[in-house]
């Protein structure tokens, strides 16, 4: 499967089978509009107005100085990429200003410089490899830069509809030049297919007569064009009180999470890499603030919170952690399922549309039950989870064979499977620590998933896709 999913190949026809099915959805649907349906035009933006997520994150904190190279390289490589087509269409000049002005967020002043210089340079056609070697700026942006510029080249290469050969070669040029090797060149690319797909379904949808279904259809496909540029994101999943905000303050050796049965986590929490510790609340409304990180419990734990007015207001929580795993990946703590508030699995449920791998909690106390593997088989659609199985600390050294038959049981629902004890692993005894089996789960995250990320998330994208399609 592996390489099956490196395969060049298999992306664009997997792209190209999406495209094709989300064509004729959208033809079949735009034929069905009764003669009272109310259509909007949007003949000056074929997006419709909606935006595509910004590929520079967040500018305000990149220094202009690093915006500038950033500005600097991209639109050296933006007059090249043109120089292949017949001049700059009106949408990638538009691509072209966005990325500009609104991401990167340049000086007016500058982005109008930049946009003559592209527009000027675009039939002068240097190769890639003139272009950067005589431009020794490239060489201080880190990989993630480089693949930031990337996804800027792509963006504005789709911007008017197509692909064409000389834009290939170009982006094959400047991959080869930053050290992007071709499965993630893949990737990125069928990401960008599946990011225009997406936005022109969006599109289509607004020109459709209001009903549930399309309501249920704009949330899933906005949902899904949220993820297309995102870090790879691992949600953890279980049972109530099964340990996950225990399991994820273990797998990055900091105890930052509620980890009692009461508090119980109220809301989503993701963790991801940075060196500020940075606290920041996603409130449904899109609205964002800061917080210090102090207040996370008050912010997360049911003890503290308005469970009503966590599910109305708050979308996730997000907390910055320096961790060498949360380099590539990121992870998410949930409430869970099964508890005795309903709106725990409602918080969880509609946050699943927005993970690209899920690690299943089991409680090493309870063997696995029906429910669990109907709860598995409902929400691991596209890739069966990693499954731990926690506290097993708490077995019986005479009992211990219940941890091999719990295993079994897992093993046709789970990639793989490990026995961990979250407790033992944030004990200040170093014995304990050894043996609380979490350095196998880091080995496994660093070997099986990390390098194998990029195509993943692909794969679940088009998945994810095609299921919204065809319901």
């Amino acid at each position: 499967m592996g390489a099956l999913l490196d395969s060049p190949v298999f992306w664009s026809v997997s792209a190209a089978l999406v495209a094709t099915v989300i064509y004729l959805g959208i033809r079949f649907r735009l034929n069905r509009i009764h003669a009272g349906g109310s259509i909007n035009s949007h003949e000056d933006d074929p997006y419709g107005g909606v935006q595509p997520r910004a590929i520079f994150g967040d500018s305000e904190e990149i220094s202009l100085g690093e915006r500038e190279l950033l500005g600097e390289v991209f639109s050296e490589l933006l007059s090249e990429l043109c120089s292949g087509d017949d001049g700059l269409s009106d949408d990638e000049k538009h691509a072209i200003y966005s990325l500009l002005r609104d991401d990167l967020l340049l000086d007016s002043l500058l982005v109008q410089e930049m946009e003559s210089a592209i527009q000027g340079e675009a039939d002068r056609g240097a190769s890639a490899d003139e272009i950067l070697s005589s431009f020794s700026a490239h060489q201080d942006l880190v990989r993630s830069n480089k693949v930031k510029i990337l996804e800027g080249l792509l963006r504005v290469a789709y911007s008017d509809g197509t692909f064409d050969k000389p834009e290939v070669e170009f982006i094959h040029e400047v991959c080869e030049w930053f050290g992007i090797s071709e499965s993630d060149f893949s990737s990125y690319k069928t990401r960008y297919e599946v990011e225009r797909l997406v936005l022109r379904l969006l599109n289509a949808i607004t020109r459709l007569p209001e009903s549930d279904v399309m309501k249920e259809g704009q949330r899933r496909l906005t949902a899904l064009l949220e993820t297309v540029h995102s870090p790879f994101l691992i949600t953890v999943l279980g049972e109530f009180s099964a340990g996950k905000s225990s399991f994820l303050n273990a797998l990055v050796k900091k105890r930052l999470l509620a980890m009692k049965v009461r508090p119980t986590t109220a809301t989503i929490t993701k963790l991801h890499y940075g060196t500020s510790s940075k606290l920041e609340v996603m409130y449904n409304s899109g609205e964002e603030k800061s917080f210090d990180r102090g207040d996370l419990h008050s912010l997360t734990v049911e003890q503290f919170v308005d469970e009503d007015k966590i599910l109305d207001d708050i979308h996730y929580v997000s907390l910055e952690v320096e961790d060498e795993i949360l380099r590539t990946i990121d992870f998410a703590d949930t409430p869970g399922f099964n508890s005795s508030n309903a709106q725990h699995t409602e918080i969880t449920t509609q946050f699943i549309a927005y993970s690209d791998a899920i690690i299943w909690l089991f409680d090493a106390n309870q063997m696995a039950k029906k429910s669990t593997f109907d709860l598995i088989e409902t929400h691991c659609k596209y890739q069966k989870p990693i499954g731990i199985i926690n506290k097993v600390d708490q077995i019986d050294e005479d009992e211990i064979e219940i941890i091999d038959e719990l295993k079994a049981d897992l093993m046709p629902h789970t990639l793989a499977t490990f026995p961990v004890s979250a407790k033992n692993a944030l004990s200040p005894q170093a014995s304990e620590c050894q043996n609380a089996g979490m350095d196998a789960v880091r080995e496994y995250l660093r070997s099986n998933v990390i390098p194998n990320a990029s195509s993943q998330k692909t794969q679940v994208l088009l998945a994810k896709l095609m299921d919204i399609v065809l319901a």
